[in-house]
């Protein structure tokens, strides 16, 4: 027995439908005028940090008296043979601020000692050019840009670049390892962020380049134990790289909210505030 067709219930249902569709492409307007508009706002404020970083008179002492700079004399120190760490951080405790000094891990002269040979200013280029060219390869969503501006306004990550700390490298190593897995374990030059090594973890390639920097690291035992004496003698805070957090989310975030403006829109629609982040396979 065939029920009756009730064309006004299905009417009614219909226009429902329709508000709801309304209601739900409102709010994603809305949240889209929002997110563009928090955008605009940290562009406009990362802009004028540069300009002022330009014009102000300090920079040029900041490029010139800090990290980049110790590296470089490091690098050259190494090459003309004489040793990774100076006597004094061997000899007994010692204080960065009464005498500047450097105590990377012995991994590190791998880096620093060619870096040394060429001009200084690719010791920024070739970093953030890896920086730049991978997440503009992601192409993250309009969430993801504002995660990276957050990023780059927190303020430690001017100074960071401005000053050529390794933490640049770090950041470098983590970018490309979110497309090809394993680069990621060189960040242990920079032990204090080692959590960020384990990016690409359960790969085969991850293993590969862990196994290749652990025999090199074997062999560089005894400046190991110079490293634990350096680090020992040291008045050192190890809390100290936690503003530097920031620098190295930017590739992460790049990475994690890789360009689906339909992920996007679903996410809105559901109410959400943040979209589902998509993630690349190993």
């Amino acid at each position: 027995m065939r029920r009756p067709h009730s064309g006004g219930a299905q009417l009614g249902l219909a226009r429902t439908h329709r508000r709801a569709l309304h209601s739900g492409a409102d709010r994603v307007g809305f949240s889209r005028v929002v997110l563009i508009g928090l955008a605009g706002g940290l562009a406009v404020y990362l802009a004028a940090r540069v300009v002022l970083y330009i014009v102000d008179p300090q920079t040029s002492v900041i490029i010139s008296s800090t990290d980049a700079h110790l590296y470089r004399e490091a690098g050259q120190r190494i090459l003309a043979g004489g040793p990774i760490y100076p006597a004094f951080e061997l000899a007994g405790p010692y204080s960065m601020a009464q005498q500047p000094e450097l105590y990377p891990p012995p991994t590190m002269l791998l880096l620093v000692a060619p870096m040394a040979a060429l001009p200084a200013f690719v010791w920024w280029l070739v970093p953030l050019s890896v920086i730049a060219a991978v997440v503009i390869r992601h192409r993250p969503s309009l969430v993801g840009w504002i995660a990276i501006q957050l990023c780059l306004a927190w303020p430690n990550t001017g100074f960071v670049i401005a000053s050529g700390n390794p933490v640049l490298w770090a950041a470098a190593f983590v970018a490309v390892g979110t497309i090809w897995k394993g680069p990621a374990v060189l960040v242990l030059v920079k032990p204090s962020l080692a959590p960020f090594a384990l990016i690409g973890v359960r790969s085969r390639g991850w293993w590969f380049i862990a196994a290749v920097y652990a025999a090199v690291s074997a062999a560089m035992w005894p400046l190991w134990l110079d490293y634990a004496d350096v680090l020992r003698n040291g008045q050192l805070d190890l809390m100290y790289s936690i503003g530097h957090i920031p620098l190295m989310l930017i590739p992460a975030f790049a990475a994690l909210a890789s360009r689906s403006e339909r992920r996007l829109d679903v996410a809105l629609k559901d109410g959400g505030v943040l979209p589902s982040l998509p993630t690349r396979p190993a």
